[in-house]
């Protein structure tokens, strides 16, 4: 499956595993969804917070799910480390 690409006219196709944070000219616009602190804290920090953006309830499924493969990685974890423990508790003393 190929991924469209949106790009302004005129504007340079970037390779896909390529990034940059050159802004065309005119493509943010005064008044936009983040101000100028936020785009500040993005810029330095490389994540800027967006509170609002997803409903709460998508949030708590999306921590349910976080979890429980936590919860189950930990598990299956914590079951390799008894049977590699058994299997040294079984063998032989030289």
């Amino acid at each position: 499956m190929k991924l469209a690409s949106t790009t302004l006219p005129d504007q340079e196709v970037m390779p896909p595993d390529s990034y940059s944070l050159e802004v065309a000219a005119g493509a943010c616009h005064a008044g936009g969804m983040l101000s100028e602190a936020e785009i500040d804290s993005f810029v330095a920090d490389g994540f800027v917070a967006v509170r609002g953006a997803v409903p709460a309830g998508a949030l708590r499924a999306c921590q349910e799910e976080i979890w429980s493969a936590l919860a189950e990685h930990r598990l299956q974890r914590l079951l390799r480390r008894l049977v590699a423990a058994r299997a040294l508790a079984s063998m032989p003393a030289h």
